[in-house]
């Protein structure tokens, strides 16, 4: 099995079969995302993910370790949609390798019209949520939980490290598929 159809697969394990496939036709450099509107996935979220990142990224040191993304939020939107493939173009064009506590922080003021967030920060999860996949040839791809946050907290990522942010977290916890949540009471001035 090919390493896309391995990773769709694998989609269709966790997330749910049949997600929609949304190419940018404004924007046709842009490779497109796969949507699995809540209530259709297998998870309470609205989720958006990449298909063959994992292929088009490659890590300098180890080309046998990939990596896919996904966003959850509690309802889906255009521009999130949007935003979200941006990101994801953004990360292919500069060919930027993506782990856990990274942050992608576009030139633009805000990632999501309307709302506070600077920067999308990968996460891994540790639970059962999406496990890494190991393909055929040996090779494995883990997938990063692509999570926006606002200027504050990508601050304390980059001043203190990620563990700092979950101090921050366990202190107020927020739910982060939520893009109407307010800044953790620890971060306001």
């Amino acid at each position: 099995m090919g390493s896309v159809k391995a990773v769709d697969a694998h989609y269709e394990i966790y997330f749910g079969g049949e997600p929609e496939y949304w190419k940018f036709n404004d924007h046709p450099e842009m490779v497109g995302v796969l949507e699995w509107p809540k209530g259709a996935s297998l998870k309470p979220f609205h989720l958006y993910a990449t298909l063959g990142l994992h292929g088009l990224v490659h890590g300098p040191l180890n080309h046998n370790h990939g990596f896919e993304l996904y966003t959850c939020v509690a309802a889906g939107t255009d521009d999130v949609r949007l935003s979200f493939g941006l990101m994801t173009n953004y990360v292919i064009a500069e060919q930027i390798v993506l782990e856990a506590g990274h942050m992608v922080t576009p030139a633009e003021e805000r990632i999501l019209e309307g709302r506070n967030f600077r920067s999308w920060l990968m996460l891994e999860r540790v639970d059962e949520f999406i496990p890494p996949l190991r393909l055929d040839n040996g090779h494995h791809v883990v997938f990063l939980d692509a999570t926006p946050v606002f200027p504050e907290e990508a601050r304390t990522v980059k001043e203190h490290g990620l563990d700092a942010l979950f101090e921050v977290w366990d202190q107020d916890p927020p739910r982060l598929s939520d893009l109407n949540r307010e800044l953790p009471r620890p971060l306001r001035a």
